[in-house]
């Protein structure tokens, strides 16, 4: 009888003499096929105990601090048991990096243009093994389920409520600040106008805004600044962060090549690279917000060497601090770029440790163990 299709290979496969090798090759397969069941099993028990806010209410959680298990899958973790992936505002999911010792004095980190929570990977390790439980959100406009199209979701107003609502969904009535870059000019938004929220606030690079203004009617920063005025154009923006030469613009200007890489590769996702420069779309709704001075204690950590903010409005920035909390300003000069959190992270974590002990009064003892902590 004479076979066709299916039955002829079948038969062929059958007459052949079985290899040793196939069997390797069928217990590749099968170790794989129970990692990925371990791996489902693991993220559907995370999901399951997650409420609206993404916060976890189980007693243990899918923790990135517990290092790598067998398979390269993540150990349990009961010193994270409560800790935040992502939280939810006006229909926007933010995804949220929360680390650092459970008891830990809590500190926000916001990051700046083009970067995310990401920025502050070197700081952080810093800042735990100090007893500072570190929450670090992928801001609007850089989380993927979080970037509007439209401008006007970009004022100022809009940004400070998305912290207010993250520091609501911790479950913590007040915390400290940490921002960089276009997170350092909505840190000093916040010091103006909620200080009630928040115990201190240091600022990496950015002046205050009033100072920045200043600087930008006199003297050389209209010119550092040109950028500002060439992203409120339709398109061409878009086009320009998104070409691979944008990555060498920002080596170029200091920030390491691991980072930009990964910034630059962020850009080129649907949306990115508008939610992106929608922030400095979004000063034209901006104007009825004036950040005003800062009524908060303020460490202004600023790099002599910055393309980008130069130091007229850096020393301007001491005249924009209540006059209550102008005996408690801090202003550190480093002989750095534009880039702190990633060129000059000790640097950073020494200023930021620095201004949350003074308000505090107090200083915590030292952990060397920062992802174990005492119970």
């Amino acid at each position: 009888m004479q076979t066709t299709g299916p039955m002829r290979w079948a038969l062929r496969v059958r007459a052949r003499r079985w290899r040793p090798e196939w069997g390797r090759q069928v217990c590749v397969v099968y170790i794989w096929y129970i990692r990925y069941r371990m791996y489902q099993m693991y993220t559907t028990r995370q999901l399951s105990c997650c409420g609206a806010l993404g916060e976890c209410h189980g007693r243990v959680s899918w923790s990135s601090q517990a290092g790598p298990g067998r398979f390269g899958l993540r150990r349990w973790s009961s010193h994270y048991a409560d800790r935040m992936r992502r939280y939810t505002r006006t229909g926007l999911s933010f995804d949220v990096r929360d680390s650092g010792p459970d008891n830990g004095i809590p500190v926000i980190l916001l990051h700046g243009f083009p970067q995310t929570s990401t920025c502050w990977l070197k700081v952080e390790p810093l800042l735990h093994s100090a007893g500072i439980r570190t929450i670090a959100p992928d801001q609007r406009g850089y989380s993927p389920a979080a970037r509007p199209l439209q401008r006007r979701r970009y004022a100022t107003t809009e940004l400070m409520d998305d912290v207010l609502a993250l520091l609501d969904a911790v479950g913590h009535r007040s915390a400290h600040l940490v921002g960089h870059d276009w997170g350092g000019a909505l840190a000093w938004a916040l010091a103006g106008q909620h200080p009630d929220r928040f115990r201190s606030v240091t600022v990496l690079s950015t002046p205050h805004p009033a100072a920045m203004g200043k600087a930008l009617r006199s003297g050389s920063q209209a010119a550092k600044s040109w950028y500002m005025g060439a992203f409120q154009l339709p398109l061409l923006p878009e086009a320009a962060v998104r070409n691979p030469r944008f990555e060498q613009t920002l080596i170029r200007s200091g920030l390491p090549q691991t980072f930009a890489q990964r910034d630059a590769r962020r850009l080129r996702q649907p949306h990115a690279a508008t939610g992106a420069v929608n922030w400095y779309r979004g000063i034209a709704y901006s104007r009825d917000t004036p950040a005003g001075r800062a009524k908060l204690p303020v460490t202004y950590v600023w790099g002599a060497q910055d393309a980008f903010l130069g130091r007229a409005a850096a020393e301007a920035t001491a005249d924009f601090i209540d006059a209550n909390h102008r005996n408690e300003y801090r202003f550190v000069e480093l002989d750095a770029g534009h880039w702190l959190p990633e060129t000059n992270p000790d640097q950073v974590a020494q200023a930021v440790i620095g201004r949350v002990n003074e308000a505090e009064g107090t200083r915590r003892p030292h952990r060397t163990n920062p992802l174990h902590p005492n119970p």
